[in-house]
């Protein structure tokens, strides 16, 4: 029986090698994959769900979101003020924690750096320009819609997903594992360029 084991353990260690070595081939053939610099922005509207700005690891979030919206805000580590319109109170601070938390329906605008943004409830229509990661958390309304969202091209809108979370980083990442400069290359060839 230890054997078996033994046997089994051996051939999952040299299978996961060959898995990240397959991987590790991929990434370097497929161009720079890394996050663009500069700004990039998403509009996102939904009739009921919830969303959360977030910083990408140490980077902050930096550029300005514009919303119209019911429900509750939760701004966290902004610099400056919010700039509020419409029936929007301010609910809760904690200059401890460096939070604001507001309700009611009107309009925002939030301009970076900061930790993050939050906001849930009904009839959100927004634009955010800069840096950072956007979770988008869909919900069906009355008429199992969840929402809509585009990122560089109006043509291109993306369906909110319902009972997950979606995780859109601004700008994008090419996510898509290719690059226009990526050329194929044989494995000799690619050995001799990559050890």
């Amino acid at each position: 029986m230890l054997k078996r084991g033994y046997y089994v353990a051996v051939i999952a260690t040299v299978l996961g090698l060959g898995v990240f070595a397959a991987m590790h081939r991929a990434h370097a053939q497929s161009g720079n994959l890394g996050r663009p610099t500069g700004n990039g922005t998403i509009h996102f509207q939904t009739k009921l769900g919830s969303f959360k700005i977030i910083a990408v690891g140490k980077e902050p979030v930096t550029g300005t979101l514009t919303m119209t919206f019911t429900g509750s805000l939760l701004i966290s580590g902004a610099k400056t003020p919010p700039i509020i319109k419409g029936n929007v109170i301010e609910e809760y601070s904690n200059k401890e924690f460096d939070k604001v938390g507001y309700h009611g329906t009107g309009s925002v605008t939030v301009t970076g750096p900061l930790r993050s943004i939050e906001w849930f409830g009904s009839n959100m229509s927004g634009v955010f320009n800069g840096r950072a990661q956007v979770r988008l958390y869909g919900d069906f309304d009355q008429n199992l819609h969840t929402g809509t969202y585009w990122t560089t091209d109006p043509t291109q809108v993306n369906e909110w997903s319902a009972n997950s979370v979606m995780t859109i980083y601004v700008p994008n990442y090419n996510t898509g594992g290719y690059s226009q400069n990526a050329k194929p290359e044989s494995r000799s060839q690619f050995d001799s360029t990559h050890k």
